[in-house]
């Protein structure tokens, strides 16, 4: 019952998370494709991105793009990102051994973090990429239907909507087209969750080993903002390859190492980070929210703290 208990805590606290912050998603990824359409220096940083937005397409431009397929995304990826790793963590301690410590080694947390990850994102990956698709090909449509703004503006709309897409991608591609972009999908879910939960998870640990802190909103919310900066960092060259492949309908790439070289080629090493402050700012933000009402939840519903060893 508990790791059930687990999974429906974190997917509510994601999915609201999601609902709030889907503005950066939208932002980062038209930073993320625009070159590759032809469109470099359509927008010019994240204020820049979203003042041209919301200039454009009004308050709610940033917000409505895939915002269904988002909220519905994180029930999948969220509640097994949060909710898969205790589980995981506590098995390993069972088949690997206890530190006897009372405390999680790292190799327990970095294995139970890869695998939470990956497990969401193979689970998350139909949504994700109907809701990639939805963000990328978005804008203001005049009442012929054709977009007046964003990176599409003077052609008509592949998708009218969520379900739209579902039935379009699976007349045009199959249940495969749902899984495209699956091998980035999954490589960049690893190292995010890693990057968030094994430095979430140290730091609280850290924290009261050496006395800084208790259990409680302060130390939720420092967690929150390292974990986020950290899961940022170490997923963002891998999330740019995994949204350019999702939105590539013309075959430019061939796979991940080759949309990697192609950027580096054409846009050098930070190429690889484009989007990052955006990614930031919906990731870092989104994090500090979700992890005290994740805490919180799961402390009313009779679970131990996040992290802690029963």
């Amino acid at each position: 019952m508990s790791a059930a208990t687990e999974f429906a805590v974190a997917a509510g606290s994601n999915m609201v998370s999601g609902a709030m912050f889907n503005c950066f998603d939208v932002a980062r990824v038209r930073l993320q494709i625009q070159d590759g359409l032809g469109q470099a220096g359509h927008y010019r940083g994240l204020p820049q991105t979203l003042a041209k937005i919301v200039k454009e397409e009004g308050l709610l431009g940033p917000w409505r793009p895939g915002l269904g397929a988002a909220i519905f995304r994180e029930l999948f990826y969220g509640g097994f990102q949060f909710g898969a790793y205790g589980p995981i963590k506590t098995a390993l301690g069972t088949v690997l051994g206890s530190t006897g410590t009372g405390q999680d080694s790292m190799l327990h947390k970095v294995v139970a973090s890869c695998c939470s990850g990956a497990s969401a994102s193979l689970l998350g990956c139909p949504t994700d990429v109907i809701k990639t698709r939805l963000q990328c090909e978005s804008g203001m449509r005049n009442s012929a239907g054709v977009f007046t703004t964003g990176l599409y503006r003077g052609q008509k709309p592949t998708y009218r909507h969520s379900a739209d897409a579902v039935v379009k991608i699976l007349q045009r591609e199959g249940v495969g087209g749902f899984y495209s972009g699956v091998v980035p999908t999954v490589i960049r879910a690893v190292f995010l969750t890693a990057g968030l939960l094994v430095s979430y998870d140290s730091f609280k640990q850290e924290a009261k080993i050496r006395g800084w802190a208790t259990e409680g909103l302060p130390l939720h919310v420092a967690g929150g903002m390292l974990s986020g900066l950290c899961a940022a960092t170490t997923a963002a060259p891998w999330d740019l390859v995994k949204t350019r492949i999702q939105n590539d309908a013309k075959g430019e790439y061939r796979g991940v190492l080759d949309c990697m070289v192609k950027t580096i080629r054409h846009e050098g090493a930070f190429g690889l980070y484009k989007g990052w402050l955006a990614m930031y700012l919906r990731l870092g933000p989104a994090v500090v929210v979700q992890v005290p009402m994740i805490e919180y939840a799961r402390q009313l519903v009779g679970l131990s703290y996040f992290g802690v060893i029963d």
